[in-house]
């Protein structure tokens, strides 16, 4: 370790410690199910509710699924992740920024070609000017904190609403216990308050006063002496004047209506007999933007003319009645529908009347035929159709209905005594219930109208609030607009490049797009972000982002770090261990400051940079949680201790032993075998005895070649070789890798090793 390296550390570990103070807590639920690796039947669930969490796991492990399915969370277009679930709490206006392999594609490789997009930040302004924003901005938090608690007041209002009322239902719900088997039961049945607590209520609610002076022993007696025949009175039938049979014999539905003949294409079309489909098809070539819908080619520059000159004032005013016929006859069928199904014609008068019915069906059945027809003329007019007359049908229809009212009317005439008898025994009846639950209905109305003022005072407040909020935030855009730039942003971004010692590469405002950014080497100008090297890209994508976390891709400069959540997935690929170091300086100092962000989740697959971090945040542990996410055979994620993970190398064993003492099989089991194989022979310096070993035991275990070919190729990437290996049991892959240490003489280090990653019992 260089002497500046460990004085950097130092310095940052220094002010680390000053910076995390009153940060705003968020709580952020992830259950990931039928996602990539994680188990649909057994969902993997990550609660992380301090301001920092570290999250650990060896590639393939499904540490990277749990980025991407937070990215759909915060992009609704992207689609579901699988049936994932994922719930942010404690934050007004969440914001979740990430970065990832996908950020840096979409960033630094954009679809539209412009180039990288400018970040807005405040620029070099007057004091007075940051002190405007300031102020701003600190009124508007204070505006936006209000209105959750508004709601939240709103929110208490309605379930104590909701209670009172429960409470009332349930205590006037008694009446139906007592009188739901006795001769009141008409008293509810005729309001329909037999099965609706909440019906009940209000029928009550609504009488116009109590009387207990009705003694409920004479109401009884009462209701039992008209109970005998239990009349009720029938609905008559309602029928309107339908005076429709003028349209059946329209002249135009007997008429070819035809395009005009004075365009040039009326030969063809009138040739072909294609007018409906051309009509078809003029109708939505506004859809096409220019493209014929006939052909698909380049409109012809006359075709819209020449189509308008074919279907002319004439052609429209024809088709324009037989939708108007349309429309007319169409209403005639409903009103014959909503005449079938009134209770006039439900009631068993109707239903045993044979001429009734079949004067009914005849008629439903002629205007369906004729109602069919007209939709076929208005679809088609070139095409001539013939209605049938139904005059006939409805006269039978109507002199059946006169008959059906004549009857009903008899009826109702007769039982009228006994129907007025029963109308002022139900309003005795609920006079005096009303009474008995006076008390019930006073506490209840008084509650609910208490609530309700309450309530209509705080909507009347939240609205003021909102409209406040409004306000502030456009005056906060406008001072914002006039003091933000995309220089800012560029000068931190080329200033850490160099503070990092790297040289060669800058980044530079685009001049021919306004508005973004470009990468430039020195005299040579702009250069292709594919120019730079894996360690460059990985260092200026994620400065880009640091600055990003800070401002905002709109001019108005908008960027409320107290409401964003920082992740970010793995961003030391292909750098050195001093450029590690950068990272998680950047990260501890930047961007785990509590004052800034909301909070802060970091991804990583090295134990290396995993220790660096806490090495940097070692103050603050306990504002921290740590986490580690294993995949056997689906992903699954555990809280661990911090110290829980020591380097690279033992965990790879350990993914060994647990794989082993599970005996289950892993796609992460030939991984970890691998990686504990290149690393301990090339420390020992004996690769070529290594491999050695390799070819003799694959030629001696001809079962296991995949296996052996797949531990003794070089690159960790090599997904073919893993979905040919076989799941065999773990037991036996290990009895495998041991040979190889027997073979290379170095079984005391593999018998060390197994035993020390063994899980405890």
């Amino acid at each position: 370790m260089t002497a500046r390296y460990r004085a950097r550390r130092s310095a940052a570990h220094q002010r680390f410690s000053l910076a995390i103070r009153g940060r705003k807590m968020a709580r952020i639920t992830i259950t990931l199910k039928d996602f990539a690796s994680y188990s649909e039947a057994t969902p993997a669930t990550l609660v992380i509710e301090k301001p920092i969490a570290m999250i650990y796991g060896t590639n393939g492990s499904g540490k990277s699924t749990i980025a991407r399915a937070l990215r759909h969370h915060s992009n609704p277009a992207l689609g579901p992740a699988g049936k994932c679930q994922i719930s942010v709490t404690g934050l007004a206006n969440p914001e979740i920024l990430i970065y990832d392999a996908d950020y840096v594609e979409d960033t630094f490789q954009p679809k539209e070609g412009a180039g990288i997009k400018g970040i807005f930040t405040l620029g070099k302004k007057s004091a007075e000017d940051l002190a405007a924003i300031a102020e701003a901005e600190q009124l508007l938090t204070v505006a936006q904190a209000k209105l959750p608690e508004l709601e939240a007041q709103i929110a208490q209002i309605g379930t104590a609403l909701d209670a009172a009322e429960v409470a009332a239902k349930e205590a006037t719900w008694q009446i139906k216990k007592d009188y739901a088997l006795s001769p009141l039961r008409f008293c509810l049945e005729s309001e329909s308050l037999l099965g609706d607590k909440g019906r009940l209520l209000t029928h009550l609610l609504k009488v116009p006063a109590a009387d207990g002076s009705h003694s409920l022993e004479e109401l009884l007696a009462t209701a039992h002496e008209l109970d005998e025949d239990n009349p009720t009175a029938k609905p008559e039938p309602v029928t309107e004047d339908f005076v429709h049979f003028a349209l059946e014999g329209d002249p135009t539905l007997g008429a070819v209506i035809a395009p005009s003949t004075d365009s040039r294409l009326s030969p063809l079309i009138d040739r072909l007999a294609s007018q409906n489909w051309v009509k078809e098809g003029i109708e939505l070539s506004a859809q096409t933007q220019g493209i014929c819908p006939f052909c698909q080619q380049t409109e012809p520059h006359d075709l819209k003319a020449e189509l308008e000159r074919m279907f002319d004032d004439a052609y429209e005013s024809s088709t324009s009645h037989i939708n108007h016929l349309v429309d007319q006859y169409t209403a005639v069928a409903a009103s014959l529908e909503t005449l079938a199904s009134s209770p006039a014609l439900q009631d068993i008068y109707a239903l045993e009347d044979a001429g009734l019915q079949k004067a009914l069906g005849d008629t439903r059945a002629i205007v369906s035929t004729n109602l069919g027809l007209l939709r076929s003329k208005a679809s088609s007019p070139s095409v001539p159709v013939s209605l049938t007359d139904s005059s006939a049908e409805f006269a039978s229809l109507r002199d059946r209905l006169d008959d059906l009212r004549e009857r009903v009317h008899k009826y109702n005439t007769s039982i009228a005594s006994i129907a007025n008898s029963r109308r002022t025994l139900a309003e005795h009846f609920w006079s005096r219930m009303k009474h008995d639950y006076a008390t019930v209905i006073a506490a209840y109305e008084s509650e609910r109208n208490r609530l309700t003022h309450e309530r209509e005072t705080l909507l009347g407040e939240r609205a003021a609030a909102s409209q406040d909020v409004g306000i502030k935030r456009e005056s906060l855009a406008t001072l914002r607009k006039d003091a933000t730039n995309i220089e800012s942003a560029v000068e931190n971004i080329n200033r850490r490049i160099q503070s990092i010692g790297l040289s060669g590469f800058a980044i530079e405002k685009d001049a021919t797009h306004p508005g973004y950014y470009h990468i430039a080497r020195g005299h040579q100008g702009k250069a292709a972000y594919k120019s730079l090297s894996e360690g460059e890209k990985t260092l200026v994508t994620f400065l880009y982002f640091m600055e990003w976390l800070a401002g905002s891709h709109n001019s108005n400069g908008a960027a409320n770090k107290s409401q964003r959540i920082v992740v970010v997935d793995d961003p030391i690929s292909s750098l050195s261990h001093n450029h590690i170091y950068d990272i998680a300086s950047l990260i501890g100092l930047k961007i785990m400051k509590p004052a800034e962000f909301a909070q802060v989740i970091v991804l990583t697959h090295s134990l290396f940079f995993f220790h660096e971090l806490l090495k940097v945040a070692s103050s603050e542990k306990k504002k921290m949680q740590t986490f580690q996410v294993r995949k056997d055979p689906h992903s699954t994620i555990q809280s661990i201790q911090p110290d829980d993970l020591r380097n690279d190398y033992r965990a790879y064993w350990k993914v060994i032993a647990d794989a082993v003492a599970s005996g289950r099989y892993s796609v992460s089991l030939p991984i970890a075998m691998r990686y504990v194989l290149e690393h301990f022979f090339s420390f020992v310096g004996a690769q070529q005895s290594l491999e050695e070993c390799l070819v003799e035991l694959e030629s001696e275990a001809g079962e296991f070649k995949p296996f052996f070919r797949y531990i003794n190729r070089q690159s960790h990437a090599d997904e073919i070789n893993i979905n040919d290996l076989p799941a065999v049991s773990p037991e036996l892959y290990l009895g495998k890798f041991r040979e190889v240490f027997v073979k290379c003489q170095q079984e005391l280090h593999f018998d060390h090793m197994i035993q020390v990653a063994a899980p405890s019992p």
